[in-house]
């Protein structure tokens, strides 16, 4: 019997336009699959034979621009011959642009069949036709197969197939490379009269690649589709650390046991009994279970998963491409997730981690963030790719966080329309914050429901930021550091793309008005700053000891070991520049001034010191009631025009600049006294404006004076009072009618 047809693609993509996912705006005008087949009986009428022919060929597509014609034809050519308790393949062969395949054999010495493909032929030949959804494909294969009688009634089957130079795009946001992939299966079961297989008993699927090995043994007694799950076994190799050859991480591993029943449609997934160390993620005593499965209607997956969020970090940052957080402790996850028959789902989602830790800040031990619980109830819609998050409830030693609204593409860009409220634990940060800036420092105020709106995908803080429009306010924001108190005031961030306004801030510091504008912005270099614009201010803030010890010292660093401090400073930027992250070469900047208000204090060793050099008495009380001109550059703060003093003519002089990391370099101008040269009565006149230029080295604590260069400043001095008291000499000698001596000098 010979039995030929022909389908028309052309209509059938008209009739099912998605069944061949053509192209959008294309329409496929030709196309014919011819296919013949014969069934008869061999030779010696002991069995039958079906012949088959099929060939797809002249694929025509228009679009209102172009012609798309594909002529390389895709052919199918078999004869098989069927005898009692005996099938053989004469022949079978598929040939295409892209894949070439051949098999031969019968039962007794084995079904044979090899094929090769070319994954990037295969793109290349319909990708003009057919929709491929972004996806990108590259590699090639081969594959052979092995099937055969292993004992009467009883078959053996094998597979094993391997890509080389594999390279998938699309699927994930980064392309998944990989130099090798290798598939190999095997099954035994029952056989057949027609020879074909009837059921399956065991069966062994294994792949491997670079760095993943994953291999699953399944057992059954039954023909009801029920099975066990023997051995099912993980492992992916992670990136090692500290630049180790590829493969010399430790694995992450994943085990587990179980069962289907199919007349119930459940799976159970149960942990290895005697588990090794604990793995990125293990099921926990009670295991998995999912519902439904071979049933009508929606699926429901519960249990518990625990595991280690060290391990769970390196082997995100290793799928994602992105770096590992470096998080610790412990990790339990219960899951509760109801997948809708018609698609999309329902998640209840609890993840609890009683000491999970941060990476260690310099100098400091881990940082505890735990107990952390995470809890959220979200739907996806069947027809949206969306995720409704109907309660996103986070819990830290620090903060608890309650948020709701979806996220667009939840596997692609993740484009975010969130809305929330934020509790801050102060007990838990007080002592977060005394550690980053200084004992006493703490902060107080009551945030506003904050709204978040774009892409989260991104690679980076920085670079997700520029995607963002957000919101944060916070109301009566106050803080105390470093001796300064900042009046309770409220804060608003206005965010969108590349730069965050921050409402005009009206408050006082130590009593001192204060405005303050402020605004976030990210460079063309991808670096966030936060600036101050000119007209930023702080007016008549009062100071004490705390205050010139731990920030003005670094302008006038006799301050730094002062007492009594009292009186008020007003600063005036014209402009400030602080980097937040991105770029690590950029250093803070700013200018402006500092004026001194009656500043009058105690004066320590270092002005004391500075004092004696010149001669002069020590002062019971110093002040300071001048402009100074403040610039920051390079990790330095640099001020010209401070000066101190010395009872009702000399001033002590001071210019240069103090680093962050508290190093002096500066040099101090001290005025020279009679007491320097002699304490002689006849030349202090002499000495008048004459000063001594001192570097100060060493560090805030430990200041050092350069007394050579005083010796020396002397010794200049020495030579310029001789000079002064010649010249007044030659003077008087040439006008001897005159007397123009000082009543003190006319009286010796």
């Amino acid at each position: 019997m010979r039995v030929e047809g022909q389908l028309d693609l052309a209509a059938l993509a008209r009739k099912l336009p998605h069944l061949l996912r053509i192209r959008e705006g294309l329409s496929l005008e030709k196309g014919v699959a011819n296919v013949v087949a014969e069934f008869g009986e061999t030779a010696d009428r002991s069995g039958s034979t079906v012949v088959v022919d099929a060939r797809i060929s002249d694929l025509l597509a228009r679009d209102p621009k172009r012609t798309i014609a594909i002529r390389d034809p895709a052919t199918l050519s078999a004869r098989v011959i069927r005898r009692s308790n005996e099938l053989q393949v004469e022949r079978l062969a598929v040939k295409t642009a892209f894949l070439d395949a051949s098999g031969t054999g019968d039962l007794a010495q084995g079904i044979k069949v090899n094929a090769t493909l070319d994954l990037e032929g295969l793109e290349n030949q319909l990708q003009q036709l057919v929709d491929f959804g972004g996806l990108q494909l590259a590699g090639r294969g081969r594959l052979a197969a092995d099937y055969r009688r292993d004992k009467d009634g009883h078959y053996v089957g094998r597979l094993s197939a391997e890509v080389l130079k594999l390279r998938v795009a699309g699927l994930t946001e980064q392309p998944i490379s990989r130099d090798a992939v290798r598939l190999d299966a095997a099954a035994a079961g029952r056989l057949a009269p027609a020879g074909l297989p009837e059921w399956w008993t065991q069966a062994r699927l294994a792949i491997k690649a670079d760095d993943l090995n994953a291999e699953t043994m399944l057992t059954t007694k039954s023909s009801d589709g029920s099975f066990a799950i023997d051995e099912l076994r993980l492992a992916m190799n992670g990136p090692s650390a500290g630049g180790a050859p590829a493969g010399a991480a430790d694995p992450i591993r994943f085990s587990s046991t179980g069962r289907y029943d199919a007349k119930s449609g459940v799976l159970e997934l149960h942990p290895v009994p005697g588990a090794a160390k604990p793995e990125p993620v293990a099921l926990a005593a009670e295991g998995m279970r999912i519902t439904g499965l071979n049933q009508e209607g929606g699926r429901k997956v519960t249990g518990t998963v625990v595991g280690d969020p060290r391990r769970l970090d390196r082997a995100l940052g290793w799928w994602t491409s992105s770096p590992p957080m470096d998080l610790a402790g412990a990790l339990s996850v219960k899951l509760g997730i109801d997948l809708k028959p018609a698609g999309g789902y329902m998640a209840a989602i609890t993840l609890n981690s009683p000491d999970l830790t941060l990476p260690p800040s310099e100098g400091n031990a881990r940082r505890m963030l735990g107990p952390a619980i995470v809890a959220f109830q979200a739907q996806r819609p069947a027809d949206l790719d969306r995720i409704d998050f109907k309660n996103l409830a986070m819990a830290f030693r620090y903060a608890s966080v309650h948020v709701s609204g979806s996220v667009l593409e939840p596997g692609g860009k993740r484009v975010a329309d969130l809305g929330g409220t934020i509790t801050p634990n102060w007990i838990t940060i007080d002592p977060l914050i005394a550690d980053w800036v200084e004992p006493r420092a703490r902060i107080r105020a009551v945030p506003r429901p904050f709204r978040l709106r774009g892409p989260l995908a991104g690679g980076g803080a920085v670079a997700m930021l520029q995607g963002l429009e957000a919101e944060l306010a916070l109301d009566k924001f106050e803080a105390v550091a470093f001796g300064a108190r900042v009046a309770p005031t409220p804060v608003v961030v206005h965010w969108k793309g590349r730069q965050g306004i921050v409402e005009p801030i009206a408050t006082t510091i130590n009593g001192g008005a204060t405005k303050l504008l402020p605004d976030f912005v990210i460079d063309d270099r991808g670096a966030l700053s936060f600036r101050l614009a000119t007209g930023s201010s702080i007016h008549g803030a009062e100071i004490n000891d705390e205050v010139s010890r731990t920030l003005l010292a670094y302008i006038a660093p006799m301050l730094h070991d002062a007492s009594q401090v009292r009186g008020k400073i007003t600063v005036e930027v014209n402009r400030a520049e602080f980097p937040i992250m991105g770029d690590d070469s950029r250093r803070s900047t700013l200018i402006g001034r500092v004026e001194f208000d009656d500043v009058v204090f105690s004066g320590g060793p270092l002005a004391n010191e500075l004092v004696a050099l010149g001669g002069h008495q020590r002062e019971a009380v110093l002040k300071l009631n001048q402009p100074v001109e403040l610039a920051v550059a390079n990790g330095r703060v640099n001020q010209r025009g401070l000066s101190v003093p010395l009872g009702r003519d000399a001033r002590l002089e001071l210019e240069g600049s103090v680093g962050f990391d508290k190093t002096i370099a500066m040099r101090a101008r001290v005025p020279i006294s009679g007491k320097m040269v002699g304490n002689r009565a006849d030349v202090n006149e002499l000495l008048e404006g004459l000063r001594v230029g001192v570097p100060i080295g060493g560090t805030l604590s430990h200041p050092t004076i350069d007394r050579g260069a005083l010796g020396a400043g002397v010794r200049d001095a020495s030579k310029t009072v001789l000079k002064r008291g010649a010249a007044d000499l030659l003077k008087r000698l040439a006008t001897p009618d005159r007397d123009d001596r000082t009543p003190a000098r006319r009286g010796r």
